[in-house]
């Protein structure tokens, strides 16, 4: 009797050492943006409309900007990024270092991991988290590699209109 390898080769191929299908757990550097892009969000209430809230990513620091347009905003403030132990923006945590639903750390509750949608469109495995008190008190949402997708700031909810 002759046995196929194939099917046996083709689960093995569809198999995945992604911790989010296996169950397991993400870091909070998964949710970090690169280096050197940008994003524009707007109200969440009405992000087309504008005005924007502008993030431009460096190394160490994100520069929020305010405008109708990118070359046209005013530069608001430079503020530390540090993601040795989540993700903290100017001293406030915003993603705890693990990504598990539920997890609480400084003040900040994962709520969801999974699909988000936002002005944008639809990003997978991403992250909701509850910021308790700061700046930045409310709900934050991030997608792998885009970084925040939706945020609070000052009171006012943002989502993301382009990012690049």
């Amino acid at each position: 009797m002759r046995f196929s390898l194939l099917p046996l080769l083709f689960l093995a191929a569809c198999g995945s050492d992604d911790p989010y299908t296996q169950g397991g757990s993400l870091n909070a550097i998964d949710y970090v943006p690169a280096t050197q892009s940008w994003l524009q969000f707007g109200p969440a209430e009405a992000p087309a409309d504008g005005p924007f809230l502008m993030i431009e990513v460096s190394d160490a620091s994100w520069e929020l900007r305010q405008g109708p347009e990118w070359t046209d905003a005013t530069s608001e403030e430079q503020l530390p990024v540090t993601s040795d132990d989540g993700l903290s923006v100017a001293g406030a945590l915003l993603l705890p270092a693990e990504i598990t639903e539920g997890a609480e750390q400084d003040g900040v509750t994962v709520l969801t991991l999974g699909d988000e949608q936002v002005y944008y469109g639809t990003f997978t495995m991403a992250v909701r988290t509850s910021v308790a008190s700061g700046r930045f008190a409310g709900e934050w949402a991030f997608a792998p590699t885009v970084g925040p997708i939706a945020l609070t700031v000052d009171g006012q909810v943002w989502e993301l209109v382009y990012y690049e």
